[in-house]
């Protein structure tokens, strides 16, 4: 009857359209969501890139993942290749160290201050406080966070106070 396919159409058009209302509310959620996820990016991508500070990501194997830019004033764009040897620039006296400190920091998974001594790449010797943490996730080994601080003008301030002193 007319009267059984008026009300199976409104309930078709009543159903698709409240299929479409949550489908709408949903998609509008994701696209909020992916919005403040990438002004939060843009933020602390923004940080990472400016900061004086050098901030490097690598694999369990020292290879680079992520440099900042803060790099590129101190080593060659081919020594911050993703893969490269993130500790191919660390002064020879101080490599086996400072390789060992970072692989223990990563197995004990604490964070862990060292100090070393990197050439860049006009061949000076800069002396950096390293601070390396384990990232948390699902990667065995975890990846490593490199957060380095020049200290070369304050240990040669530190120098000549002492010899100044005696």
């Amino acid at each position: 009857s007319e009267l059984v396919t008026f009300l199976s159409a409104a309930g078709v058009l009543a159903y698709t359209g409240a299929v479409a209302y949550v489908v709408h509310r949903q998609n509008r959620r994701l696209a909020a969501a992916r919005d403040a996820l990438r002004r939060s990016e843009d933020r602390y991508r923004l940080i990472a890139e400016n900061a004086g500070d050098l901030i490097a990501m690598i694999d369990h194997d020292g290879c680079w993942l992520y440099t900042s830019p803060s790099y590129e004033r101190v080593m060659a764009d081919a020594d911050l290749a993703p893969g490269a040897d993130a500790f191919r620039n660390v002064h020879p006296a101080d490599a086996e160290a400072v390789r060992k400190a970072v692989m223990r920091s990563s197995l004990s998974a604490k964070p862990r201050e060292i100090g070393m001594r990197l050439v860049d790449k006009e061949g000076r010797v800069r002396q950096y406080r390293t601070w390396v943490h384990g990232i948390p996730g699902e990667d065995k080994p975890p990846r490593l966070l490199l957060v380095s601080q020049d200290v070369t003008d304050l240990r040669e301030s530190e120098e000549r106070l002492l010899l100044a002193a005696q």
